[in-house]
């Protein structure tokens, strides 16, 4: 059995608790446990995607709040995931929402407005395209549920925020879990 908690204090998705799909018996518990004084609103989500593969950036840049990244038929769609690294520009950097698809080969996210307005050569992203779980969305409460197929990797994505914080926790069984 393999137990993973994530805590969120305020508006944004966690990282990744990364799940053994190879696992028999492969089975998922899910709770998720706000605090007494939560004013939020939350959705599980996740991807059949590996997230450990890193593909090579055609080319990425910055105008003002508004990063683009190419890749050749990315298959990406606004609200995916994108991890950025080795751009040179620590504001390019990191773990991204998708903001809008341009075409089949340019994505944009948001960034702040600093730092050089190109990437370097031999910038690295990873990719998740997200899916929401089928009845942990838009929920405020305490809940439990469930994962009976197996996805790559599962997550929390606080979506409105007021007060307080929640845990998200994902219990594994199966053989070799």
């Amino acid at each position: 059995m393999r137990i993973a908690t994530r805590r969120l204090t305020a508006a944004g998705f966690s990282d990744w608790i990364t799940l053994d799909y190879h696992v028999s018996g492969y089975g998922v518990g899910l709770g998720i446990v706000p605090s007494s004084n939560a004013n939020l609103t939350y959705n599980i989500e996740h991807t059949f995607d590996d997230l450990s593969i890193f593909n090579t950036v055609t080319t990425l840049s910055r105008t003002t709040t508004t990063a683009t990244l190419t890749f050749a038929n990315h298959g990406l769609t606004a609200g995916d995931w994108i991890f950025v690294s080795n751009s040179g520009n620590p504001v390019m950097d990191g773990s991204f929402t998708v903001a809008s698809v341009v075409d089949q080969n340019n994505i944009t996210y948001a960034v702040t407005n600093s730092g050089s307005t190109t990437g370097l050569v031999g910038t690295k992203f990873s990719f998740g395209r997200i899916f929401q779980h089928a009845v942990l969305t838009a929920q405020t409460g305490r809940q439990n549920g469930n994962y009976a197929f197996p996805p790559y990797a599962t997550r929390i994505n606080v979506t409105a925020f007021v007060a307080g914080y929640v845990d998200y926790t994902a219990i594994q069984m199966g053989e070799n879990a």
